[in-house]
């Protein structure tokens, strides 16, 4: 009998209000990846890893905020880019089930 055996399980995560969530969720369907639609503090995509046995969960540190040209601007202009890059930078991120 193997002791101290930590399953892990590697989670896609979508932020719940996504522009383009629907088909994210179909290609990631498609592939046949495993994934949650969750509230993110930061971010439109993370990864998440789960330990089958505990089920605690790690926040992997690859976050993706896709941004539309204008929106880039806009959120450089009004200092939106510059918060989320410290709330990433600082590790104030998470997410919650929806």
């Amino acid at each position: 009998m193997m002791k101290n055996v930590c399953m892990r399980e590697m989670m896609f995560t979508i932020f719940r209000n996504s522009s383009g969530a629907r088909k994210t969720k179909d290609i990631l369907e498609g592939y046949k990846v495993n994934f949650e639609v969750r509230r993110l503090k930061v971010g439109d995509f993370s990864w998440v890893a789960r330990d089958n046995v505990t089920n605690k969960e790690l926040l992997l540190p690859f976050i993706v905020e896709r941004k539309r040209m204008d929106d880039l601007g806009s959120s450089i202009k009004d200092g939106r880019f510059h918060e989320q890059k410290v709330m990433i930078l600082e590790k104030k991120i998470g997410c919650k089930p929806s």
